[in-house]
This record gives structure tokens, sequence and C-alpha cells, in this order.
């Protein structure tokens, strides 16, 4: 994916930024596979595994860097994790758009 719209987003993942009324937002690498994952799923429910799986492959890490780029997404996207209009965390499973 290159250059798509979310809502009132424009994402650029070749660019890794998330552009919200005219003001560009850049996103780590990490984040940016976490979001065309969860983009490429079209709504559904992506686990934390298979998210990890793609962003880090070959590299053993704690489930607190995928928490980390999510936060860093919702950051970016100005969403709010309690009411999230764009990333909705699943309990015990994942995430979704």
């Amino acid at each position: 994916m290159s250059i798509y719209r979310l809502g009132a987003a424009k994402i650029d993942s070749a660019a890794r930024t998330i552009t919200i009324n005219g003001s560009p937002r850049g996103v780590s690498l990490k984040a940016m596979t976490v979001l065309d994952m969860l983009v490429e799923a079209n709504g559904d429910v992506v686990t934390r595994d298979a998210l990890i799986e793609r962003a880090w492959p070959n590299v053993c890490v704690g489930e607190e860097v995928l928490t980390q780029a999510i936060a860093e997404l919702r950051r970016a996207f100005g969403d709010n994790r309690r009411a999230p209009e764009y990333i909705a965390t699943v309990p015990k499973t994942g995430y979704r758009l």
C-alpha cells in the first residue's frame, strides 16, 4: 500500500505519514507496518501474534512493543483508546480498524 484514505486521515505508507486536517504526523516503520496490516484486514480483527510476527519478524519481542506501536498510531490519529474512532482493541485477541 502506498497512499490511501482512512476516514479523515490521508495515509502515505512510503513516507510513513498520517495527515489529518493538513497536518502530517510521522510514525515509525513498525507502526506503519501494523497500520498497513490492519487496513489489509478490512475491518476484521488481527491477532496480536500476527501483528508481532509481521512487524518484528525473526525477533523475539514482548507484546509491549506492539502496545507502543498502537499507542503511537493512536497519537498520530488523535484517537482515544476508550472511545476509538480508528483503532479498536479487541480484549485478549488483537486490534481492528
